[in-house]
């Protein structure tokens, strides 16, 4: 039997903050040892709220970029 999965993501509604890190990404290095984790950014769930189209793609590619940056490397 294989590892359980966690899919988790984070709202493309604006700049990372600490809690963002300290409740979310932090955890997420921490899970992989046990699980197969997916990780999204949910910038369709921000059409809940009134944004601005551009802002909405910055902050996508923002947060992909810090995503990439903080990754796992054996």
């Amino acid at each position: 039997m294989g590892k359980k999965r966690i899919l988790s993501g984070i709202q493309a509604t604006g700049n990372l903050t600490l809690g963002n890190y300290l409740g979310a990404i932090n955890n997420w290095k921490k899970m992989q040892e046990d699980y197969e984790c997916h990780y999204m950014i949910a910038d369709l769930h921000t059409l809940t709220v009134r944004n601005d189209p551009e802002n909405l793609k910055t902050n996508t590619l923002n947060l992909l970029a810090l995503y990439i940056a903080s990754r796992n490397r054996p």
